[in-house]
């Protein structure tokens, strides 16, 4: 015969709003603009490495053709991130964020060496605009709450170094983690860059960004094409994109191409010729002229050298 066994009673609720007093919203931006940002925003890694540095090792002032994001397991010293800003000191569990292109320098105190992550990538919201960019993100935060980016970034280093199956999809689900988590817990330190911007002209611009991205590996793709499928003209379409983005049209063709083949330096094991057929370039000799005039190296140089 079965015993009685007592009632179950509901289970109740430990945690209440003040619980996340932490989430911190992008500060003057929408919930519904946030969402739109936030929910159309892709990752492509390029590449994550785990370093050590003897005292006094210095980066100097310089800008790469991705964004990154360096993490301090151990070290201090101070930094810079864009000409404008101020210098800033860090210490360990200091997240260094750096948009693309953006200038930046950091050094060690002299007596102190160092141990930490650096993690490339692109992130693009609304068809392509570069997100960390136009969302803003913030030069310098702290992961003193739970270990996560710490715990990622030497994930993404191992995984990078080691290269297995799915390795790629793997780095690229992580950089999304720790950018949500970013923009979560430091909402308030952001600085969007989306307002003031006409939305019908973001739209056109990100529907031409998210055409290049589809059709980039294509040779004989053109700035006329691309205005027909956004629907405007292509005067109209290079005033647009030299307004928002600072490049011509045919510019961001080449720029999406020259990103894509630093991935694929990085990622895959393909040959420079084969990178530039699968990136788009009509010609290698014309991939090597391009790249050497964006990043100061041939392709086989970077390859091989860990630039960036």
């Amino acid at each position: 015969m079965l015993e009685d066994v007592p009632p179950i009673h509901p289970l109740e609720t430990v945690t209440g709003e003040s619980d996340f007093a932490w989430l911190k919203p992008l500060d003057g931006v929408s919930d519904n603009v946030q969402n739109q940002w936030l929910r159309s925003l892709v990752v492509e890694p390029v590449c994550a490495y785990h370093w050590r540095g003897k005292p006094g090792w210095e980066l100097e002032p310089r800008s790469v053709g991705d964004s990154m994001w360096f993490y301090f397991i151990s070290g201090r010293g101070r930094a810079q991130v864009g000409s404008e800003s101020k210098p800033f000191k860090f210490g360990p569990g200091s997240m260094i964020i750096i948009p693309k292109g953006r200038w930046h320098w950091i050094k060690l105190r002299e007596r102190e060496g160092m141990e930490m992550c650096s993690v490339h990538f692109h992130a693009r919201s609304m068809g392509g605009f570069d997100a960390m960019e136009w969302l803003g993100f913030p030069p310098l935060v702290s992961d003193s709450k739970e270990g996560l980016v710490r715990l990622l970034s030497l994930q993404m280093a191992a995984e990078h170094g080691r290269k297995m199956s799915g390795f790629s999809l793997s780095l690229k689900s992580m950089i999304t983690t720790v950018l949500f988590w970013v923009a979560r817990c430091y909402g308030d330190l952001f600085t969007p860059k989306i307002f003031g911007h006409s939305s019908s002209g973001v739209e056109v611009v990100g529907k031409a960004l998210e055409y290049i991205g589809q059709n980039y590996q294509e040779p004989t793709l053109s700035v006329g094409e691309m205005a027909q499928h956004c629907g405007v003209s292509s005067e109209y379409l290079r005033r647009l994109t030299g307004r928002y983005l600072n490049l011509s049209p045919r510019g961001l063709i080449v720029a999406r191409r020259l990103e894509q083949s630093r991935s694929q330096l990085h990622l895959t094991n393909i040959t420079v010729a084969e990178i530039a057929d699968t990136c788009g370039f009509a010609e290698a000799a014309y991939f090597h002229r391009c790249f050497k005039q964006a990043y100061g190296v041939t392709p086989l140089a970077f390859r091989r050298g860990r630039y960036g």
